[in-house]
């Protein structure tokens, strides 16, 4: 069965609304990183955490610095891994990988799980670095997407 990406733009760039999504979609999971440079693309990181949690609360506070990050979802039927993706301009963006067919459920639940205003569904294309671009992106497409909190398909 295909994969498709659905993303949500998050209320809010929170340490807490992180780990709601995660413990919500991702109960069983495993971090696809071992450790974790920051700044993320650099040669000559400032830090390298060892834990997921302490990059997560570095984002919360650190609301111009983009991040990608991903885990494995563990014995799920249809959701296959998320993503929390974090903006250089405050935003915090969540993503699902799913099996084709569950796209319409799963953007509605996590629109709900996170207050988002804004979503889409791709096919293995990750979101932009800015709120804005994800906005923009999420008001000219022509497939399944959340805009001002609607679900339209």
């Amino acid at each position: 069965m295909n994969t498709v990406e659905v993303y949500v733009l998050c209320k809010s760039r929170s340490f807490i609304l992180a780990h709601k999504f995660l413990n919500q979609f991702a109960p069983s999971r495993e971090c696809s990183h071992e450790d974790f440079p920051f700044p993320e693309y650099t040669d000559t990181p400032s830090q390298v955490y060892k834990c997921v949690e302490d990059v997560l609360r570095e984002l919360e506070s650190n609301q111009t610095e983009s991040y990608s990050l991903y885990w494995d979802v563990i014995a799920h039927d249809y959701l296959n891994s998320v993503m929390l993706f974090f903006t250089d301009d405050g935003g915090m963006i969540a993503g699902i990988a799913v099996s084709e067919g569950y796209e319409t459920k799963v953007i509605n639940d996590l629109t709900k799980t996170v207050s988002g205003e804004y979503g889409y569904v791709s096919y293995e294309n990750v979101p932009p670095s800015s709120s804005e671009e994800f906005i923009r992106i999420c008001n000219s497409s022509n497939h399944l997407r959340v805009v001002a909190g609607k679900v339209l398909e």
